[in-house]
C-alpha cells in the first residue's frame, strides 16, 4: 500500500460520522502471566501501515494506500479489532497491534454491505471473527438497517451461514460491471459484465434482528 512516505499524522484515516463505542471482546492470558485485551472499536482512527501489514498477513494483494484511505474515510462504519495491555495509557505497555477489521458501505437507511473483514492469522480460530461481524451487524441493526449482505468466498460460505447469512436468498444472484482488463484497440480496457462465480457468493439477510 506504500505509494510514498507521508508523515505519521495524515497516515491515520478519521471517520466524523460515527462516535467511538469499545467492547473488550476477549482476554488473553499468555504465559509469562501477561494479560492481553483484544478490543473492538466502532469508528476511530486506523493506521494505513499497520491495515497494510494485516492484509499482508491474511493473504491479500497489496491496494494504493491513496485509495485505501478514501475507501476508509467513505464508509459508513469501520470497525477494528486491537490487541492491547488492560491500560494501554502505561509507560510500560505495549502499543496495541491491529488485528482485525471490518467496514460497511450504507445508503444508511434500508442496505448495508460489510466489506474487508479479516482477522489476523495468528488470533484465528479463537471466535474473534464471529464476534467481528456479529458486532459489526448489531451496530447496524441499532441504525434500523436491517437488510446487511457480503460477498464470500467458497471457503467461507459456512463461517457466514453459520451466523445467518443466506446464500443467494430466493434465487437472488448478484450481478457485478466491472473492466475485464483484456487489451482492445490498441491497449484499452475491454469493459462488460460480470457475475457471481461459483468461487464467490452474494450472502443476503438471514440475521436474528433481535441478536
Amino acid at each position: 500500500m506504500h505509494d510514498h512516505v507521508v508523515p505519521a499524522s495524515q497516515r491515520m484515516a478519521y471517520y466524523s460520522s460515527e462516535s467511538l463505542d469499545e467492547v473488550v471482546l476477549r482476554k488473553f492470558t499468555q504465559s509469562d502471566g501477561t494479560v492481553y485485551n483484544v478490543v473492538f472499536r466502532k469508528g476511530g482512527p486506523v493506521d494505513l501501515d499497520d491495515l497494510e501489514q494485516l492484509c499482508a498477513k491474511v493473504g491479500w494483494p497489496p491496494r494504493p494506500s491513496a485509495k485505501v484511505r478514501i475507501a476508509l474515510a467513505n464508509s459508513f462504519m469501520v470497525g477494528t479489532l486491537t490487541l492491547e495491555a488492560p491500560d494501554p495509557g502505561s509507560p510500560a505497555a505495549p502499543p496495541p497491534r491491529l488485528v482485525g477489521l471490518a467496514r460497511a458501505t450504507s445508503d444508511g437507511v434500508f442496505n448495508a454491505t460489510l466489506w474487508d473483514v479479516a482477522v489476523d492469522p495468528d488470533l484465528q480460530n479463537l471466535g474473534l471473527g464471529k464476534a467481528l461481524v456479529e458486532t459489526m451487524v448489531r451496530a447496524l441493526l441499532r441504525l434500523d438497517i436491517t437488510n446487511v449482505t457480503l460477498f464470500a468466498d467458497a471457503h467461507t460460505i459456512s463461517f457466514y451461514s453459520a451466523l445467518g447469512f443466506q446464500p443467494d436468498p430466493q434465487g437472488i444472484k448478484g450481478m457485478f460491471w466491472f473492466v475485464q482488463g483484456r487489451a482492445v484497440d490498441g491497449g484499452g480496457a475491454e469493459e462488460g459484465w460480470g457475475r457471481c462465480t461459483p468461487e464467490q457468493t452474494c450472502c443476503g439477510p438471514g440475521l436474528d434482528q433481535k441478536g
